[in-house]
């Protein structure tokens, strides 16, 4: 699970509770804990949630160490928390600069001189005998 699926999931803490209360920072905080696996390997994931306004703190990722304790892995702290920002509306606008040009066409990753039923282009080479091979020689054109 990456903290990015955390935070954007709507009913992860849903009929959760908090497995132990801690302060981060001054900050009084929930403490959810989640067990899961990862490419077959076990893991515990804490989700540390702000008392005061609900928003996410800390999310941690623990594997088993040598003698079966959990060892942190992984954090990541999130702060400074701005959730009403005022967004300018042109930021949202989706007409081109004046000076803007299209993107030249992509080249054709075929060759759009090869066409249905004409004789292969030479391909010459040599196997591993040092023998001669052609394409040309080896595929027989259908009537």
């Amino acid at each position: 699970m990456l903290a990015i699926d955390v935070l954007f999931d709507e009913s992860l803490l849903d009929g959760s509770a908090p497995s132990e209360e801690g302060r981060i920072e001054g900050e009084s905080v929930a403490v959810y804990e989640f067990d899961g696996d990862e490419d077959g390997a076990s893991m515990r994931h804490r989700l540390y949630v702000c008392s005061r306004n609900g928003l996410p703190v800390r999310f941690s990722t623990f594997t088993p160490g040598s003698s079966g304790e959990w060892v942190e892995e992984a954090r990541v702290d999130f702060s400074d928390w701005d959730l009403d920002v005022s967004l300018p509306d042109s930021l949202f606008d989706p007409t081109p600069p004046p000076d803007a040009k299209p993107a030249p066409a992509r080249k054709p990753w075929f060759d759009p001189g090869l066409k249905s039923g004409m004789p292969p282009s030479p391909l010459n080479s040599a196997d591993l005998a040092g023998k001669a091979v052609s394409l040309a020689a080896t595929v027989e054109l259908l009537p």
